[in-house]
């Protein structure tokens, strides 16, 4: 379960573990730290993900987009250099709602966009 709360905190993972006699349970936050910029909001035609150079550490960022009924509509591995630009097509994607999700090693992004314009 994924859920963004108002620190801008993200439950990524919920853990209990039990032995005999004791329940234990943790949870990972993972905050929404990510400094990407995700534009234009509203998207037409074409998104742009921007990764700023201070996360060339992490070398590689998986890039998820889920609609607003959570279907995983598209997935990528993006190996980048600083300041990394990711061009995604939308023109062909329905209006609505849809959820941008950027995970690495140093973070989880979670940016919500809306698609506006004509469809083919």
């Amino acid at each position: 379960m994924v859920e963004l709360n108002s620190n801008n905190s993200v439950v990524d993972d919920v853990q209990i573990a039990i032995d005999d006699n004791h329940y234990y349970t943790s949870v990972n936050n993972i905050s929404n730290s990510m400094d990407i910029t995700v534009y234009p909001n509203p998207v037409s035609d074409e998104l742009f993900i921007h990764i700023p150079t201070d996360y060339h550490y992490d070398n590689v960022v998986k890039i998820d987009i889920y609609n607003s009924i959570g279907e995983h509509i598209y997935s990528q591995m993006m190996e980048f250099k600083a300041n990394s630009i990711l061009n995604i097509p939308f023109f062909n994607k329905k209006n609505g709602m849809y959820i941008v999700k950027a995970s690495g090693t140093y973070g989880v992004f979670v940016k919500k966009i809306i698609k506006l314009g004509a469809t083919n």
